[in-house]
């Protein structure tokens, strides 16, 4: 309205305006002319000069708006930086998030990795399968469950157990006692002999697991060797030398997936002793290393010590930053609503940044946590994922305001504007 009278309007208009008035209208040129980049210096001069020597009271309230929104404006600095703040720690959070994708990523690859085969040149599985031999024969038995095994495996073989029945899980019949007595007890008698025949070597079990066996309570028991279980031609369990001498299978069994490279192939180099493809598999999975920053079992996420205090700690600060933000910014707006009645808006830019900068910490950190749902879930196909304790991972963004700090934020503005401008503000 007042843009749109000519000066000598605008004077005989100003003196019929109370002091605030003046001051809301001075605050408008002033405004329009940072805004417009155009001077209203003119206009202002007009307003000010309808002060005359009988409005005192009116100049004296004129200076507390006047001054009070200046104030504001100062003030507004630092809701900005508040505001800079909490970027500067949702950046600290974006670095963290960005380190625990890639570590994910990482992590995910590398589990990739272990279902490709290992590359061996002929040569190489040569060697391969007679250190696995070796290992299989460095074994100890349990004599009690090779003669158990010996037996239900005769048994079996005779019919009288079903063929889809395993010794571990096969719960002995009452019209098959006697005979499974009787053959357990020729059994434990051959293998007696063998061992004093010097056909079965002796000796104590020295693992928790093996071919015949399974838990810590079998260590120290009386065992024989796998090597000479190996050379026992009497034994009925023939799948014992069937998976030693299946070269492939045994491989398999201590190694894990396998191919055998061609000499002059694609896998390996003419006159070359050394796998191409498999070289080039060792160096990825020595560079793709995973990350000990996450820790991922069962379906469940978690982080290392060091990362999680340090992200947790990241929330607690931009949480305490966003709370700043929020009373600084309704100070700001009560004195907005209830000096001026809304008619004033300092600050608007540094006020509209607020709501997208105090929301960005927790879009960064649901970008974190769905980023690594998504990772994980392909390794986790039968599991539900999930980020541990997540809940200790919130940003809020809404918080209550502390209404103590804003009635005394508010009180130190407004008497800040009355000794400046020696006027009474009227609560």
């Amino acid at each position: 309205m007042a843009k749109s009278l000519s000066i000598s309007k605008l004077a005989s208009l100003s003196k019929g305006l109370s002091g605030k008035e003046r001051a809301l209208l001075v605050i408008d040129f002033q405004t329009k002319a940072t805004s417009e980049d155009k001077s209203y210096k003119t206009e202002i001069d007009t307003v000010l000069a309808s002060f005359g020597f009988g409005d005192n009271e009116k100049l004296k309230e004129y200076l507390f708006y006047y001054h009070m929104w200046h104030n504001l404006l100062f003030y507004s600095l630092d809701l900005q930086t508040a505001l800079m703040n909490i970027e500067i720690y949702n950046w600290r959070i974006t670095t963290i998030q960005m380190y625990l994708l890639h570590a994910g990523e990482k992590h995910e690859f590398s589990k990739m990795m272990n279902h490709i085969p290992t590359f061996y040149t002929e040569d190489e599985f040569a060697k391969v399968y007679e250190d696995c031999k070796k290992k299989r024969f460095e074994e100890v038995l349990p004599l009690d469950s090779i003669i158990k095994y010996e037996t239900f495996t005769l048994l079996q073989n005779q019919g009288f157990i079903g063929e889809d029945e395993y010794c571990e899980f096969y719960e002995l019949p009452k019209e098959n006692e006697e005979k499974w007595n009787k053959t357990h007890k020729d059994k434990t008698n051959q293998l007696e002999t063998a061992i004093k025949e010097g056909k079965l070597a002796e000796t104590e079990v020295i693992s928790s697991h093996g071919w015949y066996h399974n838990g810590e309570k079998y260590i120290g028991v009386r065992g024989i060797t796998a090597k000479s279980w190996y050379l026992y031609a009497r034994k009925v369990d023939t799948g014992f030398n069937k998976l030693i001498d299946d070269k492939e299978r045994l491989v398999e069994f201590y190694k894990g997936n396998f191919a055998i490279a061609k000499a002059s192939g694609k896998h390996i180099r003419k006159d070359s002793k050394v796998c191409d493809a498999q070289n080039t598999l060792d160096w990825l999975k020595k560079i793709i290393r995973v990350e000990s920053c996450i820790v991922q079992k069962e379906g469940v996420i978690d982080f290392e010590k060091d990362v999680k205090e340090a992200l947790q700690g990241l929330i607690i600060m931009t949480n305490a930053k966003i709370q700043a933000a929020l009373n600084i910014k309704t100070v700001i707006e009560r004195i907005k609503n209830d000096i001026y009645e809304n008619k004033i808006n300092p600050a608007p830019d540094i006020l509209e940044k607020f709501d997208n900068t105090t929301r960005r910490p927790r879009n960064d950190l649901e970008i974190l946590f769905k980023g690594l749902l998504d990772i994980f879930k392909p390794l986790n196909p039968r599991r539900k994922v999930s980020i541990k304790d997540k809940d200790k991972y919130n940003i809020v963004i809404k918080p209550s305001p502390d209404e103590e700090f804003i009635d005394e934020q508010v009180s130190w503005l407004i008497s800040i504007a009355e000794k400046e401008s020696n006027y009474r503000w009227q609560r």
